[in-house]
């Protein structure tokens, strides 16, 4: 019989290997960097509480006024930039794990002639570089921080005087797969099956 339970106690391990392992400690999520004109400032970060997991961050920043001198003819301009946006992951005790996100943002601004209103289309999106620090066990980094997206939209709101903005938005990677209950079970009992059949036969 011990024989048995280990056998299926192994196979359990097999099949649920790849749900997210539960950390102990409270897991913090560091933001930091730059993309367009959307700043988190040196020296301050964002810290998101992700002990439960992380379902994603957008903001807004920027609000740079557009102002023109008054011109007849409308006009176009290219839109070139990036972003540097990083993510750390750690616990109670130490830094697990980071993310860098790198990227171009293109696009364009517009300006329509005669009328003093600006316009702007910008986008980038860049997928998260993973780096474990060196003596983190890999299983302890949540399925969702692999594989984090941050993008970048630019736009231009209205008003009398229009303002240039950026929304960075991070999404996380996906989850991982969650065995359905009955596979599980199926598994488990043809686990158990062999193994009574070896143990008969010994």
């Amino acid at each position: 019989m011990r024989r048995i339970a280990w056998l299926v106690g192994l196979a359990s391990l097999a099949v649920l290997g790849g749900v997210d392992r539960v950390h102990a400690s409270p897991l913090k999520l560091e933001l930091w960097g730059s993309a367009q004109n959307f700043y988190i400032p040196s020296g301050t970060t964002k810290t998101i509480d992700v002990s439960n997991g992380f379902s994603g961050y957008t903001q807004t920043g920027g609000g740079m006024p557009l102002q023109h001198q008054w011109e007849a003819e409308s006009w176009q301009k290219p839109i070139n930039d990036s972003i540097h946006i990083g993510a750390t992951l750690y616990d109670a005790d130490r830094i697990l794990a980071w993310v860098m996100f790198s990227a171009p943002i293109t696009g364009t601004l517009y300006y329509a002639g005669g009328t003093g209103r600006f316009g702007a289309e910008a986008h980038g999106s860049a997928v998260g570089e993973l780096h474990i620090e060196s003596g983190v066990d890999p299983s302890l980094i949540p399925s969702w921080f692999t594989g984090m997206t941050a993008t970048a939209d630019t736009f231009v709101s209205d008003g009398r005087i229009n303002g240039y903005y950026t929304t960075l938005t991070i999404t996380p990677g996906p989850a991982a797969p969650v065995p359905e209950p009955s596979s599980v079970l199926v598994f488990l009992a043809a686990a158990g099956c062999v193994g009574y059949r070896r143990l008969r036969r010994a």
